[in-house]
């Protein structure tokens, strides 16, 4: 049974991404709700939270690699180190902002670097 939730999950993923291509706006799903303070505090305090919402993340950027961008990889010569500090400099900068809105601006960032 546990299998058919996983591509119920990938339809509404699809879907999601999908929707923001074509209309502009979208549903965000899981932890893309979370603030940007929730980030911040979780990252100095709480290890393996923060690992679940750094996952949040790079599933977002995965996301993004296999529907949207024309390259293998948008995230390409940055490391996994890098990729935080861009989040935690946004979230900083931007505590009320959520984590959907910090992956967009990382998506944004990284696009300078691989167009």
């Amino acid at each position: 049974m546990r299998h058919a939730t996983f591509p119920a999950s990938v339809a509404a993923l699809l879907f999601a991404i999908t929707a923001a291509a074509g209309q502009g706006s979208y549903a965000t799903l899981a932890y893309g709700g979370i603030k940007c303070a929730g980030w911040t505090a979780v990252r100095a305090a709480k290890p393996l939270d923060a690992a679940v919402y750094e996952g949040w993340i790079f599933g977002f950027l995965s996301a993004y690699n296999a529907f949207v961008y024309k390259g293998p990889n948008i995230a390409e010569g940055t490391d996994i180190d890098a990729l935080r500090g861009m989040i935690d400099t946004y979230c900083k900068q931007n505590a009320g902002e959520d984590l959907d809105s910090a992956a967009q601006a990382l998506i944004k960032e990284l696009l300078k670097k691989n167009p």
